[in-house]
């Protein structure tokens, strides 16, 4: 049986909340889960590298619908 962890995933739409992003990596970062995070924010999260459990995916000047598509799509 899989666990839940391995079945679920955390999807965390940001547009200039890196500190608020954090915070919640941190909150995430020993749950198991792999959280996909869709940032339109200019410029790229640089904390990363403190997670790397985390499906990244960087979308600066991307209508918010198209920026979500895509990744939801390869979840599935």
């Amino acid at each position: 049986m899989q666990h839940l962890a391995q079945k679920l995933t955390l999807v965390i739409p940001t547009h200039y909340r890196h500190h608020y992003l954090t915070r919640v990596l941190t909150y995430y970062k020993d749950s198991g889960l792999r959280p996909l995070v869709i940032d339109s924010t200019n410029v790229p999260y640089p904390e990363l590298a403190r997670f790397p459990n985390v499906d990244y995916r960087h979308c600066p000047n991307v209508r918010f619908l198209t920026q979500i598509t895509q990744p939801v799509l390869d979840i599935a």
